[in-house]
C-alpha cells in the first residue's frame, strides 16, 4: 500500500461531506481547515519514481503558507502581483495560499523550459511588474536569465525551498483581506506577445467554488478527486486544486507530463484511488481511447468514476461514445460524463451537467445551423450532433444568448453570442480599463445595471432550457452567405485517420485574390499519405458540412498553435498561412483551387515538392 492510500484510509472527509468554511475571502477556507481539522489528508501528489509520493495535510500546509505569507509581505504592497512559478501543482499550492494569506495578486506561471514557455513569461512579468516572483527548486537561475536577456526588470526572486518555516516574534503582521480583493491572475492563452491577465476576486473565487460544489457532487457520501490537470491554468487550478479544498474533500494529482507520457497512469489513479471526480479537456479521453487497446483493462475499475468533466474545448459526441465503449467492461458508464462550459472571464464554470443526471444530445439539422438556428432533424437530411453543456438555471447567474451586433435577445433556438450576469463575472483584464469596459461591462440595462460579460462564443439554447456551444465568433466561417463551424469541420476530418490528433488540426478561411475557401491544416503521426487520405477527408467534411474544401495541408510538428487547455488558435494558424510561417510537409490542392491556393503555400517553406490533387479530391 502505497503512502497516499495509507493516508487516505485514515481519512474522514472521503466518505462523509464536512461543513463548508464560513469564509469572507478564499484564505479563510484553508484557515478553518486548519483550524478544524489539522491532520485531514488534503492532497496526495503521485511521483511515479522521478520523486517520492506526497500527502499534505491542512495544518502543514496551513503554517507552510503562512511562513510563504510573511516573506512576501517584505516585498511590495498590499494588492501587488506576485510570480508563481512552479512546474508542479506540489509546492505551487503553498506558495499560493501564501499569496492570499499576504494580500497579494498570485501570478501562476511555468518555469521557462521551451521557447513558448519563456516567451509567455517575459509578457507576464513586462505586463503585471511583480513586486516578487517565488520560483520551484532550482528555476531561479533560469527565470533571472531569461528576463534579463529580454531587457526586462526582473523582480525579487526568492526559490520557495529557502523560506524558512520558522515564524519569531518579529514577523510582519499579515493585512486584512477584503472580499472584493484580487485573489490571483488568470493570463488568458491567447496572443504571447499580449497576453491578458483576468482579475479573478475572492468574492469571484468563492462563488465558482460554490456553483462547483453543487456541479460536481462535492457534498456526496464519497468523493475524491483525481487530477493531471495543470495547476497554471484555471480548469486546473478552480476546479481540481481549489474545490477539494473548498469542499473539505481529498484530492489525488499527478503532473499534466506523466499524463501524456503514459495516458493510462490517470486511469489508474482513478481506479486505484476510486476516484469519484476527474476529468480533461476533450482531447484526454481522445488519447485514453486511442490507447484503450494497450491497456489492461482487466485491471481497471472505473465504475466508482460519477463526474468525468468534459471542457475547455469542443466538447465532441463521438470522443464521448467511443471512450464509454472502450471502457464499459472497465466499469464506466457514458452518463458519468459532465461536458461543461466556462471561460476564465467567468473565474471557471458557467454550465455543466449535474452529477447523476444523464447526459442530453441533440440530433440538429446541419442547413438550419448554418444558417444560425437550431431545428431537431426531421427526416433524412443532414444532420450532426450536439451535445448540451448544462441547463442556465441557477439563482446566482443570468445567461442570455443576444444578436452579437446589437445585443437585442435572440429567441430559443437561435444561435447568437452567449452573455452571462452572474457573481463569478471577474474584475476585468488587469490594467486595461477599455477592454474591461467592452468585454465585462456590456448591454447595461434596467436588468443589468452593471452589463453582462461578452463571451465571445456562439450558442442557442433549447426550449428545454439548455445550453449548447456552437463556436467562436471570431473562428466562424461565412462562405458564399453560409455559416460553417470550423470544429464540425475538423471534427469530420477526425473521422478519417487515428493519425490525426483532436487538437492538432485547424479549418481556417484563406482569402487571395478576391478568392476564398476554407483549409485544413493538420499535424500527423507515423506514415501519414495525405494524397491517399486527402479525397476522403474531402468527402467526409463535404457528407457532414456541404462543403468543399479548397485543400489539405499537413505541417511540422509542434506547429500548430494551442492554449494551455488546449484550444486550437485558428486565428494564429491563419496567419502563419497568410505570412508564410509554418513549413508544409505535405500539401494537397484540387485543380478548382490550384491556381489562387498555391501562391499562399509557397510562401512558407516545404520539405515537399509539388502539391499533389486532382479535381475530385474534395467533391
Amino acid at each position: 500500500m502505497s503512502s497516499i492510500q495509507s493516508a487516505l484510509a485514515a481519512c474522514r472527509s472521503l466518505s462523509a461531506p464536512p461543513p463548508l468554511a464560513p469564509a469572507a475571502n478564499f484564505a479563510d477556507v484553508l484557515r478553518f481547515r486548519a483550524e478544524t481539522t489539522p491532520d485531514e489528508f488534503a492532497y496526495g501528489y503521485l511521483g511515479f519514481g522521478r520523486m517520492p509520493d506526497r500527502v499534505m495535510r491542512y495544518g502543514d500546509m496551513h503554517r507552510r503558507a503562512l511562513a510563504i505569507a510573511r516573506e512576501i509581505v517584505t516585498h511590495g504592497r498590499p494588492g501587488d502581483p506576485v510570480l508563481l512559478i512552479f512546474p508542479s501543482a506540489a509546492d505551487f499550492i503553498e506558495a499560493f495560499f501564501g499569496c492570499l494569506y499576504a494580500g497579494r495578486m498570485a501570478v501562476p506561471a511555468l518555469p521557462p523550459h521551451t521557447e513558448k514557455e519563456r516567451r509567455r513569461l517575459i509578457s507576464i512579468t513586462r505586463d503585471c511588474a511583480p513586486s516578487l516572483a517565488i520560483c520551484g527548486t532550482g528555476e531561479m537561475d533560469a527565470v533571472l536569465a531569461e528576463l534579463c536577456a529580454a531587457g526586462v526588470v526582473a523582480p525579487p526572486c526568492r526559490e520557495v525551498d529557502a523560506i524558512p518555516d520558522g515564524i519569531g516574534d518579529a514577523s510582519p503582521d499579515l493585512p486584512a483581506v477584503a472580499p472584493d480583493s484580487i485573489a490571483f491572475l488568470q493570463y488568458t492563452s491567447g496572443s504571447t506577445s499580449d497576453p491578458k491577465g483576468v482579475m479573478v476576486g475572492h468574492d469571484n473565487l468563492l462563488a465558482n467554488e460554490r456553483l462547483l460544489y453543487q456541479h460536481c457532487g462535492s457534498a456526496r457520501a464519497r468523493w475524491l478527486m483525481v487530477s493531471w490537470l495543470p495547476h497554471y491554468h484555471d480548469m486546473g487550478l478552480i476546479c481540481s486544486i481549489l474545490q477539494p479544498i473548498y469542499a473539505g474533500r481529498p484530492a489525488v494529482f499527478m503532473s499534466p507530463q506523466d499524463f501524456l507520457q503514459h495516458p493510462a497512469r490517470w486511469l489508474h489513479a482513478v481506479s486505484d484511488y476510486g476516484a469519484t471526480c476527474s476529468g480533461a479537456p476533450n482531447f484526454g479521453y481522445e488519447l485514453c481511447r486511442r490507447r484503450a487497446s494497450r491497456m489492461d483493462l482487466a485491471r481497471l475499475d472505473l465504475s466508482t468514476w460519477e463526474h468525468a468533466f468534459n471542457g475547455a474545448e469542443p466538447v465532441r459526441p463521438r470522443t464521448m461514445r467511443e471512450f464509454a465503449d472502450a471502457f464499459a467492461s472497465a466499469g464506466f458508464r457514458y452518463d458519468a460524463f459532465a461536458p461543461c462550459y466556462g471561460l476564465a472571464e467567468l473565474t471557471l464554470v458557467a454550465t455543466s451537467k449535474q452529477v447523476g443526471a444523464p447526459v442530453v444530445m441533440r440530433r440538429a439539422d446541419y442547413a438550419a445551423l448554418a444558417d444560425g438556428r437550431f431545428e431537431p432533424l426531421h427526416g433524412d437530411g443532414r444532420s450532426i450532433d450536439v451535445v448540451s453543456v448544462g441547463a442556465l438555471a441557477h439563482a446566482h447567474q443570468a445567461i442570455r444568448i443576444v444578436d452579437p451586433a446589437t445585443g437585442d435577445p435572440r429567441r430559443a433556438g437561435a444561435i447568437g453570442e452567449i452573455c452571462v450576469a452572474s457573481d463569478s463575472v471577474c474584475h476585468g483584464y488587469f490594467g486595461r480599463p477599455d477592454a474591461t469596459d467592452a468585454t465585462f461591462r456590456a448591454y447595461r440595462s434596467d436588468a443589468f445595471p452593471h452589463g453582462m460579460l461578452r463571451t465571445g462564443d456562439l450558442g442557442f439554447v433549447d426550449d428545454r432550457g439548455h445550453l449548447f456551444i456552437s463556436g467562436r465568433i471570431k473562428d466562424l466561417i461565412i462562405l458564399n452567405g453560409v455559416n460553417y463551424y470550423p470544429q464540425d469541420i475538423e471534427g469530420a476530418v477526425l473521422n478519417v485517420s487515428d493519425q490525426i490528433r483532436a487538437n492538432r488540426l485547424a479549418a481556417i478561411m484563406v482569402e487571395r485574390d478576391e478568392q476564398a475557401g476554407v483549409v485544413v491544416v493538420l499535424e500527423a503521426t507515423g506514415r501519414f499519405d495525405l494524397a491517399a487520405l486527402a479525397p476522403e477527408i474531402g468527402r467526409e467534411v463535404w457528407d457532414a458540412c456541404q462543403l468543399t474544401l479548397s485543400g489539405v495541408i499537413r505541417v511540422k510538428k509542434g506547429e500548430i498553435h494551442t492554449t494551455s487547455s488546449g484550444k486550437i488558435q485558428r486565428s494564429t494558424c491563419a496567419r502563419m498561412l497568410a505570412d508564410g510561417a509554418f513549413t508544409i510537409e505535405d500539401a494537397y490542392l484540387p485543380d478548382t483551387a490550384r491556381a489562387w491556393l498555391a501562391p499562399v503555400i509557397e510562401r512558407c517553406a516545404s520539405v515537399c515538392g509539388e502539391p499533389s490533387g486532382d479535381a475530385q479530391a474534395a467533391a
